[in-house]
């Protein structure tokens, strides 16, 4: 914060403060303004240019009237509503120089006034991996004020995904390696960036290598085990869930919502018999009844297997809480909601109900959904979209192409032709 204020006494005043005449010229500009004398000397140690010490509040609150505002605090108060151009090109300027220490100065600043964090994290962080910064990587990973645990969720959230995208095309498997040793990391950017539709690629890699990690905490492992009985099952040939070779972590319900609500999928999609998913369903109802808001959370992975696996016995359950499906109140639940939109539309198409499966389909939120499963909700919705045109008696054309391309995306095994031919139990094809 400190470097902000001065770059803007600096422009007040015209140029740099770089000599003992500057600060004298300066003492004079602010009792001219001000009426109030400042010591030349206190400037100089202000400004860096003799032993530094503790600047008063009342030189710092003098100093702020001298570039218009009322005090110090009214500075700190009122920046987010000035020019924010000065601000991204310090950040910039201290990027360029190897400035690491003023670089996390500016981001702790942006962090303390709840104004663009995640996009100024992501922007350094992109920036350092690009250029190989391995060690401004690892301080700033292990920096206390950017540990997961410390920001919100949403800024998680948004420095993953915009952070994660990146590795779809960086490729530098030695500093992914040294990255995912950094429990930060995987917390920040592996477990929040899920990218499914690359379960066959780097991201499968990381999931491998990551599970061989001597320190890797519990729900880290548990994470990766699910990603991999979710990577057979899109592997499998149709029809063919419970024979696959899975290491399924035992069921446990103090997890994150999101994770519980995998592994609960999971054991759901693999339990042999009726009174086993008796069970499961009654242990996610109690689970649900101790924090009813998290529900949106907890349906969201149970909704993608259900509409990718086309399970009857987990649409069904689902179904029960359609009414209860949640708004978004945190960026991330825009994506949960899509899925559960996703669901909908998919009921509403197993009655042939076109016409309020398409209204559903239009209230998906595409501009503010998270990557991840993005791939797959498009490919669903183009999907979708082509047979409720059919069912409506519409030209196909359109969706036919855009399903074409969306599929090409995400070339798992179970996307066959017989996959879609079948969805909907119909006996007209409609991949040829």
């Amino acid at each position: 914060m400190s470097t902000i204020f001065k770059k803007h006494i600096e422009e007040t005043f015209g140029r740099p403060i770089v000599n003992r005449g500057d600060c004298e010229l300066l003492a004079q500009k602010v009792y001219q303004k001000t009426g109030v004398l400042i010591s030349y000397n206190t400037l100089r140690r202000f400004f860096g240019l003799a032993e530094t010490r503790k600047t008063r509040n009342s030189t710092l609150d003098l100093l702020a009237v001298y570039i218009g505002f009322h005090s110090y605090h009214d500075f700190i108060k009122r920046f987010e509503q000035i020019d924010w151009w000065p601000t991204w090109q310090q950040l910039f300027i201290a990027l360029s120089v190897d400035e690491r220490s003023e670089v996390f100065e500016l981001l702790r600043y942006h962090q303390s006034n709840q104004v663009q964090f995640s996009i100024s994290v992501s922007i350094v962080l992109r920036e350092w991996i690009f250029t190989r910064k391995r060690e401004e990587l690892i301080a700033l990973f292990r920096h206390p004020a950017f540990q997961f645990k410390a920001l919100s969720y949403d800024d998680a959230s948004q420095i993953g995904v915009v952070t994660g995208l990146l590795f779809r095309n960086f490729h530098d498997p030695e500093l992914e390696k040294v990255l995912l040793n950094e429990a930060n990391f995987r917390d920040i950017i592996f477990k929040i960036f899920v990218d499914y539709s690359r379960l066959n690629g780097s991201y499968g890699d990381w999931i491998v290598y990551v599970l061989q990690l001597k320190d890797l905490d519990e729900e880290s492992r548990i994470f990766c085990k699910c990603l991999l009985v979710w990577k057979q099952l899109l592997a499998a040939p149709l029809d063919s869930i419970t024979p696959i070779q899975h290491d399924l972590p035992a069921l446990q319900l103090d997890l994150h919502p999101i994770l519980v609500g995998r592994l609960w999928g999971l054991h759901y999609l693999m339990a042999n018999t009726d009174l086993e998913r008796q069970q499961l369903e009654s242990v996610l109802k109690a689970r649900m009844a101790l924090s009813n808001h998290t529900l949106t959370e907890l349906l969201y992975e149970p909704c993608m297997q259900a509409l990718v696996l086309n399970h009857e016995g987990l649409c069904t359950f689902i179904a029960q809480f359609q009414q209860q499906f949640g708004t978004a109140n945190f960026w991330y639940n825009y994506s949960q909601i899509a899925l559960q939109k996703l669901f909908l539309a998919k009921r509403e198409l197993e009655c042939c109900r076109f016409e309020h499966a398409k209204e559903l389909l239009l209230e998906i939120p595409f501009g503010q959904i998270r990557h991840g499963y993005r791939e797959f909700i498009e490919l669903f919705v183009s999907f979708f979209q082509w047979k409720i045109a059919i069912g409506l008696g519409e030209d196909t054309e359109a969706f036919v192409a855009l399903f074409i391309a969306a599929r090409a995306k995400i070339p798992y095994p179970i996307f066959s032709n017989r996959y879609f031919d079948q969805y909907f139990c119909t006996d007209e094809s409609t991949t040829h």
